[in-house]
């Protein structure tokens, strides 16, 4: 008889394809992740103004409640940063009002396939780091495959998801993060005023 581990193995399969896409599993549990920080953490966790979107406040209690502390990124980034770094990466994400409604929206918030995009990226950058908040999160939270409508087992075998960074992945997330910090930095420079001309 097929062990508990056997038989979650059999279902999990590899979460990363050979292209660096999410399986359809892997992309199944992560919309089905994204719509619980929605709905459950939103009741639980989030301020009554937010918005039906992922905004940072929300990934920054998802990540407190498996095991991570991400409240610098999501919390302390100014938010025209964090809307370059999901547009860097190529995660959709709109763009939503403050808690103040007369005021233009600027808060960057994932779409739940941004999210997908977000995640599967995580996990080949620093799987040692991302991949047990993703075991957490399907041992704690009662998470539910859209397709069927049968809960994801709670049990997700450390070997479907990559053991080591993804090299190529990795080169391009540090020319991203370069080219971020250069234009950033560039961003804060102060314009530079032409020089006096004499009258011809």
């Amino acid at each position: 008889m097929a062990s508990h581990h056997e038989v979650a193995a059999r279902y999990w399969g590899h979460l990363i394809q050979q292209d660096k896409k999410p399986s359809p599993v892997l992309q199944q549990l992560l919309l089905g992740l994204a719509k619980y920080i929605l709905t459950c953490l939103q009741k639980k966790h989030v301020a009554p103004w937010d918005v039906d979107c992922l905004t940072p406040p929300k990934l920054a209690t998802f990540y407190r409640l498996v095991g991570g502390d991400y409240d610098p990124l999501f919390l302390d980034t100014q938010d025209s940063s964090l809307s370059f770094i999901y547009q860097s990466l190529g995660c959709f994400h709109t763009l939503q009002p403050t808690k103040d409604p007369y005021t233009s929206p600027t808060v960057p918030a994932l779409t739940a396939r941004g999210f997908v995009k977000w995640q599967t990226m995580q996990l080949l950058l620093d799987p040692a780091e991302h991949v047990p908040f993703l075991q957490e999160a399907v041992k704690r939270f009662d998470l539910v495959n859209s397709q069927d409508g049968e809960p994801f087992p709670s049990l997700l075998p450390r070997e479907a998801l990559p053991m080591k960074p993804d090299k190529a992945m990795v080169d391009w997330h540090d020319l991203v993060s370069e080219k971020l910090m250069l234009d950033v930095k560039a961003s804060r420079e102060p314009t530079k005023t032409p020089p006096d001309l004499p009258w011809p």
